[in-house]
């Protein structure tokens, strides 16, 4: 109807009252290309972010979902899980937010809206991620057991011994994780390349927030070990289990480079099989 006509000066005046991040003068040059450049880092890097922060969490709902499991006390308490959910975990994975500037981003094929549920994306989905967090779950599961001493060994020792006990697996598991997080996020900085062909500490960002996370927590679990009674000498007795929680992250390293592996493979299978289809849909349309 002409009543529900909407006039282009209208329209023009609804477009010009939107805020826009953008403020250029009429005589400046504007590069599009170098806006949908920035734009798709700025995604890339969002998601990035997005997918180490959940994946994280994941991670720690399943270290103490095994514990309750095992019929031990939870490894990670509410306040330790809350503040390791708001503070480091956070600032790492804003730290990999930052990308840095690839002259392959706008060579990039977009990905498609999905509009029907795939089980096979989602199932390699939750394989790629599972497998790169599964090794410092199960490290911090077994690291536990040894340091309670349970179910390697019949549970007959105090309630003082066993408080002590779960104490210092606490303090160091805290900074195991850390570690382990620290050791994964590595393998988040470039997305689409391997540690070996791009090193990751070229993110500066990344590499200065996780020196600081790590150090700071390592004074941290230092001193309360050796200001309490008798956590020193206890700790000195239990240095096979540290030494596993510590080193496991190798492991966990290792895991997670052949997952991104994979997950490089398919990436560029991927976007093999859509310049190819682009290419196409181009061709058929084309006029000539």
């Amino acid at each position: 109807a002409a009543g529900n006509t909407v006039s282009p000066v209208y329209l023009g005046r609804l477009l010009n009252s939107l805020p826009c991040s953008i403020s250029v003068c009429r005589d400046e040059p504007l590069s599009l290309v170098s806006i949908i450049e920035l734009s798709r880092r700025f995604s890339a890097g969002l998601w990035n972010c997005i997918q180490y922060w959940a994946c994280c969490a994941g991670a720690l709902s399943m270290i103490n979902i095994l514990s309750a499991c095992l019929s031990l006390p939870p490894l990670l308490t509410p306040l330790m899980v809350l503040y390791l959910m708001s503070v480091p975990v956070p600032l790492i994975a804003l730290a990999l937010a930052h990308i840095d500037v690839d002259p392959k981003m706008m060579n990039r094929a977009t990905g498609k809206k999905q509009t029907e549920y795939d089980t096979k994306v989602f199932g390699f989905v939750i394989w790629c991620y599972g497998c790169k967090f599964i090794a410092p779950i199960l490290i911090m599961i077994f690291a536990y057991c040894t340091f309670m001493a349970h179910p390697i060994e019949l549970m007959d020792i105090d309630e003082e011994k066993l408080h002590i006990n779960l104490q210092i697996a606490r303090i160091f598991s805290f900074l195991g994780i850390l570690v382990h997080f620290v050791v994964i996020s590595a393998c988040f900085v470039h997305r689409d390349h391997s540690l070996w062909q791009r090193n990751p500490f070229r993110n500066h960002i990344w590499a200065f927030t996780c020196g600081c996370t790590l150090l700071v927590h390592v004074v941290i679990c230092a001193v309360q070990i050796v200001l309490q009674d008798n956590y020193f000498d206890e700790a000195c007795g239990m240095w096979p289990a540290i030494a596993f929680l510590y080193g496991g992250s190798f492991i966990s390293l290792a895991i997670t480079e052949i997952c991104k592996w994979q997950e490089i493979k398919v990436n560029t299978r991927y976007q093999r099989r859509a310049r190819l289809d682009f290419g196409t849909k181009l061709g058929m349309n084309s006029p000539f």
